[in-house]
């Protein structure tokens, strides 16, 4: 996923970008690097996109950035919350 959407954006002219592997290296860059712009994938190894959502958001550093999820999961019962599951 993280490979389809950084040749999408390059494509439109975008040229700088920090990957990480999972939420858990995700929140250690944070902590080191600027960004403007948190793309994360739901389905990640270590802590999920919607925990490091979490994460992101509960600290005051971070919480301002904006946060786009993205997954190729095709079947909504498997992006949902326990909680909200129907």
């Amino acid at each position: 996923m993280r490979r389809i959407i950084k040749g999408t954006l390059k494509s439109i002219g975008f040229s700088n970008f920090i990957e990480a592997e999972d939420g858990v290296i995700a929140l250690k860059t944070l902590e080191k690097e600027k960004v403007d712009l948190i793309i994360s994938d739901w389905i990640m190894p270590n802590m999920n996109g919607l925990e490091f959502l979490k994460a992101v958001k509960k600290d005051d550093r971070f919480k301002g950035i904006p946060f786009i999820m993205v997954t190729a999961e095709g079947q909504k019962g498997n992006v949902l919350e326990p909680s909200t599951r129907e």
